[in-house]
């Protein structure tokens, strides 16, 4: 068993650092930036900031991007099979976006709240997220917020005020470049 496999088995998430260039973060950006321009420059201010979904639609020159072998590699582990992309998605974020309520993405959409535990789940890894972040996650640029879970919690939010940090709450930290992956069951 691998480090990055422990660490989302044992906490829901890994960090991988730096997997994209300097040069990679630019471009990402740009296109990004293009494709938000186009879009009309939605605010990307508020609670969420400015999502892209599906982001592949907006921004087709992110295709690329996708793929790294570092990162499909670890997928492949924690899920103990092949890879596939599910869903793709970006948010743009300024110093004026707030504090969202905590979340997960079981569920697609839909809130984890309203739905029962499967009998069979918790017994592996069922979906994972993939984030980059392009400026790191640290308290300059804003801070990644987690609630550590392993693959056998429960699924339902540890906390009924979802507006507010939570007590245990670990803040991610990492370089620019780099991808934090974890269950979709992960609150954060």
């Amino acid at each position: 068993m691998t480090e990055q496999l422990e660490e989302v088995l044992e906490h829901g998430y890994t960090v991988l650092e730096s997997v994209y260039t300097p040069t990679d973060c630019a471009e990402i950006e740009r296109i990004l930036l293009d494709s938000w321009k186009r879009d009309g420059k939605r605010s990307m201010g508020g609670d969420f900031g400015c999502v892209f979904h599906p982001v592949l639609k907006y921004a087709p020159d992110l295709a690329p991007f996708y793929g790294r072998k570092e990162v499909v590699n670890v997928m492949r582990e924690v899920l103990d099979d092949e890879v596939c992309l599910a869903h793709s998605g970006a948010l743009l974020a300024n110093e004026g976006r707030q504090f969202c309520e905590w979340h997960c993405h079981l569920n697609g959409n839909q809130s984890n709240g309203t739905y029962e535990k499967p009998a069979e789940y918790g017994q592996r890894v069922e979906r994972l997220l993939a984030n980059v972040y392009l400026h790191g996650s640290n308290g300059r640029v804003g801070q990644l917020l987690v609630f550590k879970r392993r693959v056998t919690d429960d699924w339902q939010s540890p906390r009924p005020d979802r507006h507010i940090e939570w007590d245990n709450q670990t803040v991610v930290e990492c370089p620019p470049g780099s991808v934090v992956i974890f269950d979709t069951a992960l609150w954060h």
